[in-house]
């Protein structure tokens, strides 16, 4: 319920003019105030961060609460929005951003023909020859999973044909491009999706002027994670960070010790992968020296890796065939004249010198929407492991906790938090219909109950789906409506049987007075007798009205010219004075009561006859009349009989334009403002039969503009 009805009270608020508009303003706040939703916890991807401008950096959030995307440092932001705006409805606008890394930078590339020395990574553009179906290619150097791939193109390039995503096991996923325009110089990023993804492939139409092209991956390790600030990380190859040597020199000895010192060694076992990525980074590094020092040293008899063990033959990388050892210490060196393949060096010679390391921490796990997570180690280092929760109405469904891994990766996958469903809601003993109205049994959303036409509802209309799974409340019941006994008349009596849905209850008059209205009234839907009860007239009094209407009758011929004169008069007269003349006193309504005269025909009238019989709603001792009414004459029944001094055909005042009337045998006249009700011209004035009459219900007070 809104809470604003807690306040409300007909005399706290009395000062008000109109309560029942001050009552409609309180349920527009309150629908206003139901239709505005807060916000879970939006989604954070991987690799993301996220801060809020708004009163809480907490969920639930308030409509307009901001959410800003940012990425961890290595990482970019790719597809989605930077900023999020929680909606009146309690959804994100837009999509949350992807934090992914180029996992194409330094990596071996190869293209169909043409000068392929050229790295794209660095700034440089390829150049294929003019041949048909020409292609560049990358290779990832392992398995990632693939966001994106962005491409800038040359102004001597063909149109692009395709773009292929190429897992390990040769398979080709080729991607949806038709959405995309590739033109001179503009960058432009494609969407494709897919996991396991070892090397990336664009293929042209003819010729191949490639100047950019970048892989994006949601599961690689930035350099960031390498924590190696003195140095230059390389690359992150196989789970492990290789780091360069800046201005520092060492001998091979000084070079391990200063490694070691950095949680490191001299690279050491080190795959073909490996090798062939970092002879790749090494040519597409601006700060490249010529030598580097590397975990290989010579024995009296063979080469050993910096830990003692033999390098196998077909570990070793050396630029023409193998080198024995000589008598002298020696150490491997990558020379940039040998294209960064092995060469041997005097230990005692001082170089620049790589590192090879682990990553030490992990970046932020992410959370999915209404999710919540919690950490071992706020500095995500290795080992640490996170712990998943949801909100209120949610259940997880996933891993519950991750662990961020020696790789620097978090295992398993973001969980899930899914609102929680209430049971179904098909069947309802009650006997009515039941609805869903947000289309799901889902937290938070409504069901509505219903009873049958001719059933009441006992108990809440309305339930909602809890944050335990379980509707709120109870559900109601029906019970047939009940009239209870039909009102009794003056003068007349009434006769039921049943006071329940559809029964009848008839009522009779006493000797000497009539019936007005409808005989049989029945229990309607709504738990009312319906129509109207009728009420019973004194047959003497009725026809002495009678009577009289028929006498004022014969002096409307002589009449009719002699208000003609005094109508000219009296407009002149009443343009100049007040327009309504008192005839007799009436005191003002108490406050909230209706201005209005009911109209009850008491005798079949003609639409020609001057005489209308009035049944006022309320004591009446003062009425206002235009001038061209003649007389208001009080009657010993407490009825009032209005002569209308107009001749035949009755001419009545034209009629303002009002709304559609609550019911078709209803016409409201309105002379300076106060109601009078005359015979409705939609039954003709007459009713079918003497037993038929129109009863008339009570109209709001409009106030016309006359």
């Amino acid at each position: 319920m809104c809470p604003l009805w807690s306040l409300w009270s007909p005399n706290l608020f009395s000062n008000f003019a109109n309560t029942e508009m001050l009552t409609l303003l309180i349920l527009c706040i309150c629908s206003a105030a139901a239709t505005l939703h807060s916000c879970p916890h939006p989604n954070v991807p991987e690799n993301g961060h996220i801060v809020f401008d708004g009163p809480s950096p907490y969920a639930p959030f308030t409509p307009n609460t901001v959410a800003k995307y940012s990425c961890a440092p290595g990482f970019d932001k790719v597809g989605g929005t930077d900023e999020r705006i929680c909606s009146p409805s309690g959804s994100w606008s837009g999509e949350a951003p992807v934090c992914a890394i180029d996992v194409a930078a330094g990596k071996p590339a190869v293209q169909s023909s043409g000068n392929s020395a050229s790295s794209v990574s660095r700034g440089l553009c390829t150049i294929s020859d003019n041949i048909q179906g020409s292609w560049w290619e990358v290779d990832l150097l392992g398995s990632y999973e693939v966001h994106g791939v962005s491409i800038r193109l040359g102004k001597q390039s063909s149109h692009i044909l395709n773009i292929y995503l190429i897992q390990q096991n040769g398979e080709l996923r080729q991607c949806d491009i038709s959405a995309y325009s590739f033109v001179e110089n503009a960058t432009v990023f494609v969407i494709c999706e897919l996991d396991r993804v070892d090397k990336v492939r664009v293929v042209a139409e003819s010729r191949l002027h490639l100047c950019e092209a970048r892989v994006f991956a949601t599961n690689a390790v930035s350099s960031w994670q390498c924590s190696q600030s003195m140095m230059d990380v390389l690359g992150i190859f196989e789970g492990l960070c290789y780091s360069a040597s800046r201005e520092e020199r060492a001998d091979w000895l000084g070079a391990q010790r200063k490694c070691l010192d950095r949680g490191a060694t001299l690279p050491m076992k080190m795959s073909d992968i490996s090798q062939r990525g970092l002879r790749a980074a090494l040519a597409a590094s601006p700060f490249q020296k010529e030598f580097y020092w590397i975990g290989v040293s010579s024995s009296l008899t063979d080469w050993r890796w910096a830990d003692g063990t033999t390098v196998a033959e077909e570990d070793a990388d050396w630029s023409n065939s193998k080198i024995l050892t000589s008598n002298r210490p020696e150490a491997v060196v990558l020379a940039r004249l040998a294209e960064w393949r092995w060469i041997p060096s005097a230990q005692n010679v001082w170089n620049s010198f790589l590192c090879q390391s682990k990553p030490k921490s992990c970046t932020f796990p992410g959370v999915g929407e209404a999710g919540r997570v919690s950490f071992s180690s706020q500095t995500f280092t290795i080992g640490s492991f996170s712990v998943y929760t949801c909100e209120e109405g949610y259940e997880l469904e996933g891993d519950a906790e991750r662990v961020c891994e020696e790789s620097a990766r978090w295992s398993g996958d973001i969980p899930r938090c899914r609102k929680k469903k209430c049971s179904n809601v098909d069947v309802w003993s009650g006997g009515g219909i039941v609805r869903l109205l947000n289309g799901t049994t889902e937290y938070g959303n409504e069901i509505e109950y219903e009873c049958l036409s001719g059933w009441k509802l006992i108990g809440e209309r309305r339930r909602w789906c809890q944050h335990d799974g379980s509707w709120s409340g109870f559900a109601p019941s029906c019970k047939v409506v009940d009239c209870e006994r039909p009102p009794s008349i003056p003068n007349g009596s009434v006769s039921v049987a049943l006071t329940i849905y559809g029964s009848v209850a008839n009522y009779t008059c006493q000797d000497g007075y009539r019936l007005i209205g409808h005989a049989t009234v029945s229990c309607g839907s709504k738990g009312v007798w319906e129509p109207a009860i009728p009420v019973c007239y004194d047959i003497a009094t009725l026809r002495e009205l009678k009577t009289d209407s028929a006498e004022n009758h014969a002096g409307l011929a002589a009449l009719i010219v002699v208000l003609g004169l005094l109508l000219v008069f009296a407009v002149l007269r009443f343009s100049r004075a007040s327009k309504s003349v008192p005839i007799c006193e009436k005191p003002a309504p108490p406050y909230g009561a209706p201005n209005v005269i009911y109209a009850i025909p008491s005798v079949i009238t003609n639409p020609s006859d001057s005489v209308v019989y009035y049944a006022p709603s309320a004591p009446l001792t003062k009425m206002e009349l235009p001038p061209h009414l003649v007389s208001l004459k009080p009657l010993p029944s407490g009825h009032f009989q209005a002569t209308m001094p107009i001749g035949r055909p009755l001419i009545r005042p034209q009629l303002p334009i009002f709304a559609p009337s609550p019911t078709p045998s209803q016409l409201l006249y309105s002379f300076d403002y106060e109601p009078i009700y005359d015979v409705p011209p939609d039954v003709g004035g007459k009713p079918e039969s003497p037993e038929e009459e129109n009863i008339y219900e009570k109209l709001p007070d409009i106030r016309p503009n006359l």
